[in-house]
Parts: structure tokens; sequence; C-alpha cells
């Protein structure tokens, strides 16, 4: 409990200059009176004494609402299990793939949960998901190196048409990979949804939360799900 207290009341920071590299978390009373917006119109600014200012992004009406951003809107579940929110209207969620000790190749060509999304309205996948998980793959298949360094050459290089074809080449291997992270996602989340239902909402009173949340992913996957079927 006093964990999440100060986590989701302190706000991320440049370090000081007698400080190292180290990110540095202040708490700043009445900074944390400001709710959650994308887009945000105010930012924090530190001076090198350490002060906090708010300075406004843009031009605000009397009576608008200051906000700022609490993370990137597209990482759902990290927004609700941090600030116990959920961001109904964002337009895609973070995919959950977890790629073990990604290379920096492989940052290079996207990976990041900021990018790996999923579209909630059609389920279309990002190209950054393509990307890193053809990468993924070429990293792992034997012989592979000449096409894997083409590959992160026209990605560096924007060489579309090298990508696509390389993309083209491999696309069974991606499309299959993708499928399979996709079904265990999906029997994850609905085991858990399926729980939930056991459990009385007058004394859990965040289960309807969560249930919303599990239901926005399970569509968000299904609807990904049958656009790789269709590529299969």
């Amino acid at each position: 409990f006093i964990y999440n207290v100060v986590n989701t009341r302190a706000f991320p920071t440049t370090p000081y200059p007698a400080m190292d590299d180290t990110d540095v978390y202040t708490i700043v009373p009445l900074a944390d009176f400001l709710n959650h917006g994308y887009n945000d119109n105010v930012e924090l600014y530190y001076d090198e004494e350490g002060n906090c200012q708010a300075v406004l992004k843009e031009d605000v009406s009397p009576g608008q609402p200051l906000t700022l951003s609490y993370g990137t809107p597209t990482d759902t579940g990290k927004l609700l299990a941090t600030y116990g929110f959920l961001n109904d209207d964002s337009p895609a969620t973070y995919c959950k793939l977890l790629l073990p000790a990604p290379s920096a190749e492989l940052r290079d060509i996207g990976y990041d949960r900021s990018t790996m999304l999923f579209y909630t309205e059609d389920g279309g996948i990002a190209q950054e998901v393509w990307d890193a998980v053809l990468y993924s793959t070429l990293e792992k298949i034997p012989g592979a190196e000449d096409v894997k360094y083409a590959f992160y050459e026209a990605h560096m290089n924007e060489d579309y048409e090298t990508k696509m074809a390389i993309h083209q080449q491999f696309q069974g291997e991606t499309v299959n990979k993708l499928l399979e992270h996709v079904n265990k996602i999906l029997t994850e989340v609905q085991a858990l949804q399926n729980k939930m239902y056991q459990y009385n909402s007058d004394r859990h009173p965040r289960l309807p939360l969560l249930l919303r949340h599990h239901e926005m992913v399970i569509s968000t996957f299904m609807k990904a799900r049958d656009n790789l079927y269709a590529m299969t």
C-alpha cells in the first residue's frame, strides 16, 4: 500500500546536474492533483535547484482542466495496474509480446511497448510488431545471418522494398509465431476472466473495471487473430 501511494504520486524527471544518469523520481505536492490526459496540456519542469514548475503546453481556457500524461495511452494494462483507471478510448493496446533479452538491433527495429500495438477497432497489427517478430525469428534460424543483416540494414536505411520482400519470404513463420502468441494470451486472459465471474463485485469493487479491461483485450486479440488466420 505504501509503495503504491508513493509510486502513483511520483514523477520521473531528468537528473539534477550534480547526479549521475540515474532517473530521479520526485513527489511534488499539488502536481499530483493533475489528472491524466492525452494529449496533455501541462508538462513539469525542474530547475537546477530541483524546484518544480508546471508549464502550459498550449493556451488553456478558464475552467478547463489541467492534465498531465501518466504514460503511454495504449499501455492500458499498465495504467490500470498503476493508477486504477481504464483508458477506454485508446485506439490500440499493447500486444503483450515479451521477447527475452532483446538485442540492441531488435530495439532499433522497433521493439518497444509504446509501438508494439494491436488496434482495437479492427485488430490491425502495427508494422513494428511484424518487424520485431520477423527479426527475432531470424535471430534464431541457423544460417539466416545474411538475411537478418539485410533486413536490419533495409530497416535502418528505409529501404521499404527490401523489407517487404523479406517479410514476404518469411510470412508463414511470422504469422504462425504471432498466432501462437495471440492464442496463448487469449487462453490466459479468458481463464482469468472466468475466475473473476466467481467473485462478488459488492465485495470486490474493482472487479467490473478489471472485467472491462479483459473484455477489451479479448475483443482486440480476437480481431487480430481473425486477421492472422486470413493470411494462412
